[in-house]
């Protein structure tokens, strides 16, 4: 017995992934945190760095990183954040923008037009979480996930470019969407008719 605490979840570990005894770490399913081959792969190289590293860094903790997960169906199922549901239970004030894939003529043209991208956001475009159902939804998160991890906002999205007519191009759209909705607001519409 090496004296390392556990819950019927798993191994108990803090934010580095040290269990009770500091200079053992445990990574993966064996604690419980996240069940996903990516995390636990996450997880190794964060404590490895926290291992090796003479200093405290708190960008090792893994509460800093968001973690996205998909369900390699067909269509593909990916999320990453909070869903609309989560986000109203946590009291938030959100905005939700869909878009479905056959408004796009890239997935349509592939023979995939089922499926949609959800966006959890707010009046100001930060992005709290995304879901994705449809072709490439495993690939398509990414974006997602990078943009949540560094509070990028539904702007930053929209000012990128993306390659057209590639599948990604749908993210931009869907930011392009959002941004359409906020200049409908009276105060801009006004702007507007002065400038024209």
């Amino acid at each position: 017995n090496a004296g390392i605490e556990y819950t019927k979840k798993g191994i108990t570990v803090d934010s580095y992934m040290r269990t009770s005894k500091k200079h053992i770490y445990a990574v993966g399913d064996c604690n419980g945190q996240n069940l996903f081959s990516h995390a636990a792969m996450h997880q190794g190289m964060l404590a490895l760095m926290h291992a090796v590293s003479p200093f405290s860094m708190p960008f090792l903790k893994r509460e800093r990183y968001v973690v996205p997960w998909s369900v390699f169906t067909e269509p593909e199922v990916a999320q990453v954040g909070l869903t609309e549901k989560q986000a109203h239970e946590k009291g938030l004030n959100i905005e939700v923008i869909k878009k479905d894939y056959r408004s796009y003529g890239r997935t349509v043209a592939d023979g995939h037009p089922e499926g949609f991208i959800k966006i959890v956001t707010d009046s100001g475009g930060r992005i709290y979480g995304a879901t994705i159902v449809g072709e490439n939804a495993s690939e398509l998160i990414h974006e997602w996930t990078m943009a949540i991890q560094y509070k990028k906002k539904m702007h930053h999205l929209m000012m990128m470019q993306h390659s057209f007519p590639s599948i990604s191009m749908i993210n931009k759209m869907i930011t392009e969407n959002w941004m359409m909705e906020k200049m409908k607001t009276p105060w801009l519409q006004k702007l507007i008719k002065k400038l024209v």
